[in-house]
């Protein structure tokens, strides 16, 4: 559908859509002007009618049903779940009572801590001199 567009003389001009957005001379008074882009071309779209009162309903397919496999039981523990620790074989868990109030007197081995103040930082230090 060609691009309809008037020119500041009064002269209506008509090109191609090709000519979109390029430059056109007007053949009564010579000026130079821009072609419009295309109006853009709405699609009027009328949603069917509902049907009448009393007329035929098409049946409607249902989809076919998958049966789900059961749930498993609340004891059930799946393949990939490891509850271990892979150096010691031992499960994870909370400390006692007694380790968890003052932060854990008891190293990994379950051996007591040292309680000999702050940690030295010097202890492998050469001294040269």
């Amino acid at each position: 559908m060609p691009i309809t567009f008037n020119c500041p003389c009064g002269k209506t001009l008509r090109v191609p859509d090709a000519s979109a957005r390029k430059r056109a001379k007007c053949p009564a008074c010579s000026a130079v002007l821009v072609v419009p882009a295309p109006d853009p071309v709405f699609e009027v779209v009328i949603p069917p009618l509902p049907p009448e009162p009393g007329a035929p309903v098409e049946p409607v397919e249902e989809p076919e049903q998958v049966a789900l496999p059961p749930l498993p039981s609340r004891g059930y523990v799946p393949p990939w779940f490891d509850d271990d620790d892979d150096e010691d074989k031992t499960p994870y868990g909370l400390a006692d009572g007694e380790n968890k109030k003052r932060g854990g007197d008891l190293d990994r081995d379950g051996n007591p801590r040292k309680k000999d103040g702050l940690p030295n930082f010097n202890k492998g230090k050469k001294k040269f001199g």
